[in-house]
């Protein structure tokens, strides 16, 4: 508990207690944050004085209030101010999701979008999109700590070459890095640009703890066009060395097979990616496939195909990683029977320490999904948002340092440059 000297004596560590305070317990009465930190009454009523002026928090009406009278005042950490920015750029859709200081969503939007247009086209779109729904809303931008933008991975245009594999790479660094400057131009804030799967896995563990569930293990595994994935391990996202943990698309599932633009060989993507399950069911797209799912024996044989092999392949990362909850979604694995197939394959032949208890369940099928794991990713561990906050408000009260390093409010007038 942080104690003040003296009565009422505003000092950047006492800026930092009832942040802290605020992110650990929520909305908080003034008698709760005089409880939780330890400071006198006097002292909590001025730092909270000067934490409103700069707009890091803000007062509500106790909703859930229940005794006579007006209902009391809750402080809370500003739900105006952006903290960390979260984006996606799909093949189809573009979604942004902006977190508080607390880490909560308090704003978030997706729209369809052209799949022909490049990155740049849907990250300038996607700006468009958010600059406006946050001018709409009141949320300020100019105290972003972080932005995450998630995109694709490369389309090889030739898989047969190994030029054509590096011309792709190329192409993909080039285009992220274009992104960047997209962000970096109008938000003046660090910028991130990595694998939307791998962030889409970060979103289903995001989703989960929202919703009180104490998920620290899971692996997220999409089955569409490609074959992709994402492991969180005592709840951080893995990368890997070369940032490519959770390539499950390319784990072989026969030595024998075709050779992959990987390098590998009898890839699953070779084998249970979209374009090969169309293939082996002679459909002419999803739908057609769709359609026959339930009836037609070639396009039958296909699901059951591709859905066995995953599962082969998901009882290994089970083996490996041991999480408590796998995630399946993406287009092939909407198809009727299949993520049924890939559980009871995967329970069949995993180690049966490696399915107990284990949940498998489907991915969530809104687009924000991968914009709210970018956030997380961005978020970092609870709480790297305080020191900053705490630095920014001590700065704009004025609060200047005293003996043994403490810091003491000169005037209590606090003036950052909001834009709400």
């Amino acid at each position: 508990m942080a104690r003040d000297r003296e009565v009422g004596e505003v000092t950047g560590a006492t800026v930092t207690a009832i942040l802290e305070a605020l992110l650990t317990r929520g909305p908080s009465t003034r008698a709760n944050l005089t409880a939780d930190t330890g400071l006198s009454r006097p002292t909590v009523s001025r730092t909270l004085a000067l934490l409103l002026r700069a707009g890091a928090v803000e007062q509500v009406k106790d909703v859930n209030h229940g005794g006579r009278g007006r209902p009391p005042h809750l402080v809370r950490l500003s739900s105006r101010r952006a903290d960390t920015l979260g984006v996606e750029l799909g093949r189809g859709h573009i979604a942004f999701a902006m977190t508080d200081i607390a880490g909560s969503v308090v704003l978030a939007a997706a729209c369809d979008t052209k799949p022909a247009s490049s990155l740049v086209e849907r990250a300038n779109e996607a700006l468009d999109l958010l600059l406006a729904r946050a001018r709409d809303a009141r949320i300020d931008l100019t105290k972003i700590r972080s932005v995450v933008v998630g995109t694709p991975g490369p389309r090889y245009h030739n898989p047969g070459s190994r030029s054509g594999i590096d011309v792709s790479l190329a192409r993909l660094s080039r285009e992220r890095a274009l992104v960047a400057n997209v962000f970096t131009a109008a938000l003046k804030a660090p910028v991130a640009v990595g694998n939307n799967t791998r962030y889409s896995a970060l979103g289903e563990m995001s989703r989960r703890r929202a919703a009180g569930l104490g998920v620290d293990d899971l692996v997220y595994l999409r089955v569409d066009e490609g074959i992709g994935g994402g492991v969180v391990s005592g709840g951080e996202l893995q990368a890997g060395a070369w940032d490519a943990a959770g390539e499950m698309g390319h784990i072989s599932v026969d030595a024998d097979g075709p050779a992959c633009f990987c390098g590998g060989r009898g890839c699953l993507e070779l084998v249970a990616a979209l374009p090969a399950v169309l293939r082996a069911a002679a459909a002419r797209d999803l739908d057609d496939l769709r359609d026959r799912a339930t009836w037609d024996p070639a396009a039958m044989a296909a699901i059951v195909g591709a859905a066995s092999a995953t599962g082969r392949v998901v009882a290994g990362v089970l083996a490996v990683v041991n999480p408590s909850v796998l995630v399946i979604g993406g287009s092939v694995a909407s198809l009727p029977g299949f993520l049924e197939r890939v559980e009871t394959v995967t329970r069949a032949v995993a180690p049966q320490w490696a399915t107990l208890g284990l949940l498998v369940e489907a991915a969530a099928t809104d687009h924000l999904l991968g914009a709210i794991g970018a956030a997380a990713a961005g978020y970092g561990p609870l709480g790297g948002a305080v020191p900053l906050v705490a630095q920014e408000v001590a700065v704009a009260g004025d609060v200047r340092s005293g003996p043994r390093g403490a810091s003491t409010a000169s005037n209590g007038r606090a003036s950052l440059p909001f834009r709400t």
